[in-house]
């Protein structure tokens, strides 16, 4: 949850506080592994500047968690296969990435751009299919300590 909060500010703080019909918050899920929270922005689809303030959310968050950092995860850098949707993470990926010092938008990169990682074969197969078809796609990868994440 701190986490999120976390972000939040980091968001308002590399984009401006939400235009009016716009809020960020933060959202809970269950999961068979658990809950996890994510950041979500809530935004009238009928107001361009929410609808834009919150593709730019999307599209151009921070990279970092360095203060003051002016990077972004911008998908224009990167050989994107497919449009990404909501990004998500469990408390325990994140508490993994900083136990190793990794960065997840590293792994983020490589998924979107089709590496699909330690998956056996038929998986990355099936991730393909799953592009052209805008379904589900798998990725799984290793830390540097060996954790699957």
């Amino acid at each position: 949850m701190k986490e999120c909060e976390r972000f939040i500010e980091l968001l308002r703080k590399t984009f401006g506080d939400e235009p009016d019909g716009a809020r960020l918050a933060v959202k809970w899920f269950d999961h068979e592994f658990g809950a996890y929270c994510e950041v979500v922005c809530w935004y009238d689809t009928e107001d361009e500047k929410a609808r834009d303030y919150a593709f730019r959310c999307e599209n151009e968050m921070p990279l970092t968690w360095e203060e003051g950092s002016v990077s972004s995860f911008d998908l224009s850098r990167a050989k994107a296969k497919f449009r990404l949707g909501t990004i998500v993470a469990t408390s325990w990926a994140l508490e993994c990435f900083e136990r190793t010092g990794e960065n997840p938008f590293d792994f983020l990169r490589r998924h979107v751009e089709g590496d699909w990682g330690d998956l056996c074969p038929e998986d990355k197969e099936e991730n393909e299919l799953s592009v052209d078809e805008e379904l589900r796609i798998l990725s799984a990868y290793h830390l540097k300590d060996g954790t699957k994440i």
